[in-house]
């Protein structure tokens, strides 16, 4: 009975954490592979490499070798991750797959073409985001919840920048005890 509940409580932490570690580098990639025509059946040993161009180009990253993936029908699906860093210009990239049986020593065979990796691992970063840590103007902040940094806005509110006070201005504070009965203070 008290199974139940343990197991709804893990539930509810993994979901949870989902969203609370925020998205990571890997990414899911899935595959056909036939084997002499026929869609392939068993373990097989992949080695996936991330290149610049579809063909030649500049390898970015390491291999990233997994033994004895499980195709079944020809298909299979692994998890790959060549770090952030490959992906943080947003530049093409390509994935070169290499095979070979799961129990073989032989040298791997490489597939071709190479795939072309779309759009979901370059939402790690925006192709802009850089610019943002140095940008000289925000040509739309209207909803801003922090503009600590903001020295140079021409507005605050509808009022001139220059027309506010800062609690630190000497002009702020007078030390002089006002004189009995001088309308120079306010009193209540």
């Amino acid at each position: 009975m008290i199974k139940k509940p343990i197991v709804m409580i893990l539930a509810l932490i993994f979901a949870a954490s989902g969203t609370a570690l925020g998205q990571t580098s890997a990414f899911t990639f899935q595959g056909k592979l036939t084997d002499t025509s026929l869609p392939a059946n068993g373990p097989y040993d992949l080695v996936f490499r991330l290149f610049d161009s579809a063909e030649a180009g500049t390898q970015i990253g390491p291999d990233i070798t997994i033994e004895d993936v499980n195709v079944s029908g020809g298909l299979f699906t692994v998890m790959l991750d060549f770090g952030q860093a490959a992906f943080s210009i947003g530049d093409p990239r390509f994935i070169q797959v290499s095979v070979r049986q799961g129990a073989s020593t032989e040298a791997f065979t490489e597939l071709t073409p190479r795939q072309e990796i779309n759009s979901s691992p370059f939402a790690i970063k925006s192709r802009k985001a850089d610019e943002a840590d140095t940008a000289a103007s925000a040509a739309n902040a209207d909803n801003a919840a922090n503009a600590a940094n903001a020295a140079n806005a021409a507005q605050l509110g509808g009022i001139a920048a220059d027309q506010y006070v800062v609690t630190t201005d000497p002009r702020m504070s007078d030390e002089r005890p006002p004189a009995p009965g001088s309308s120079n203070y306010i009193r209540n």
